[in-house]
């Protein structure tokens, strides 16, 4: 997960693989190309064993390309996966994710069979939490009283409790249908009343 402050229009920022030996550029993003400041992003990016070598002594780190002037990327949620051999890797992929994320401690009590949303009736924004039985691409999309599609949203869920806050200020005032699915089994449908 990374979000971009300040930076101008082709500055750039890599990931770079260390082989025990060397780096290599394994993804660049640009500004403009890429990303866009004040957005948050997920990105995944994938190293085949039969591309790259995986001594003991492997590193990560990312690089910045950009001018002097308070330009920042800020980078957190990290994780590094081995997948078994035989194994499907996702690919490389970049996503906005214009809502905000986190993952719920299952000890402060929150027990979710799918997906809730609140205040409902809202004004402005939603809070979706929802319960992801393994990691899986979730869609979250609002229809209205016609079935035409006002709004419409994806993010890499993991496993267990997510809260997102969408912003719901563009939709008209009305009655809405907010539908969640993970292609794992959740495929839920909510009334949505916006004032």
């Amino acid at each position: 997960y990374f979000y971009a402050n300040s930076m101008e229009n082709g500055e750039d920022f890599w990931v770079r693989y260390y082989n025990g030996s060397s780096w290599s550029t394994v993804a660049s993003y640009a500004r403009g190309t890429n990303f866009d400041n004040n957005t948050f992003y997920v990105a995944t990016v994938t190293l085949d064993a039969s591309n790259y070598t995986f001594p003991s002594n492997a590193q990560i780190r990312f690089q910045c390309d950009a001018s002097g002037n308070n330009d920042q990327i800020y980078i957190d949620g990290v994780t590094v996966t081995g997948i078994s051999s035989g194994a499907k890797a996702a690919g490389n992929s970049i996503a906005a994710l214009d809502m905000e994320r986190r993952v719920v401690d299952m000890d402060n009590g929150v027990d979710i069979d799918g997906f809730n949303m609140y205040p409902n009736p809202t004004i402005d924004r939603i809070a979706l939490m929802v319960d992801v039985d393994e990691n899986a691409q979730v869609q979250m999309v609002i229809h209205d009283v016609q079935g035409r599609v006002v709004l419409k949203k994806a993010w890499s869920g993991l496993e267990g409790v997510t809260k997102l806050d969408v912003d719901v200020s563009s939709l008209e005032k009305g009655l809405y249908f907010v539908r969640v699915n993970d292609g794992n089994g959740l495929n839920e449908v909510q009334k949505l009343i916006k004032r």
